[in-house]
């Protein structure tokens, strides 16, 4: 099969999974908040706290902004400082889109990516856990 016929079955696969993960982020806020305000009354009225409900919470938190970008973009919600923007052609912001992505959000992911390698690896090396833990590392060691 020719490769300009796969692109748009390939491009149509691609929108309908960024709007399956749209949905499903749009769902998981709704979950967030719940767990929220379950950790507040927990915490406020009951008098428990819950460690683990809490970075549960700061885990949906980070799922809801890094998968919902995609969606975010399909969708033309992000913020944009719109002097030039609007005034241009479909294709005048898609080249503005390509060159943004390509100049800016290519090395700045790359830039983070290769700063963070060294903590990354030497925090799986010592097989590093959350300072949060509901209980010390020790007690769960084998060791």
């Amino acid at each position: 099969m020719p490769t300009a016929n796969r692109d748009p079955v390939l491009l149509a696969w691609l929108d309908g999974f960024t709007e399956v993960v749209g949905r499903f982020i749009a769902w998981l806020v709704i979950v967030m908040m719940l767990v929220q305000f379950a950790i507040v009354v927990m915490r406020y009225v009951i008098g428990i706290h819950s460690i683990v409900m809490q970075e549960s919470v700061m885990y949906m938190h980070a799922m809801v902004f890094m998968l919902g970008a995609a969606w975010t973009l399909r969708h033309d919600g992000h913020v944009r400082v719109d002097i030039f923007y609007r005034k241009l052609s479909d294709r005048g912001r898609a080249w503005i889109d390509l060159l943004g992505t390509l100049f800016l959000l290519f090395p700045v992911v790359l830039f983070i990516g290769i700063g963070s390698y060294g903590y990354v690896r030497s925090s799986w090396a010592i097989l590093e856990r959350s300072p949060d833990a509901a209980y010390p590392a020790s007690i769960c060691s084998s060791r």
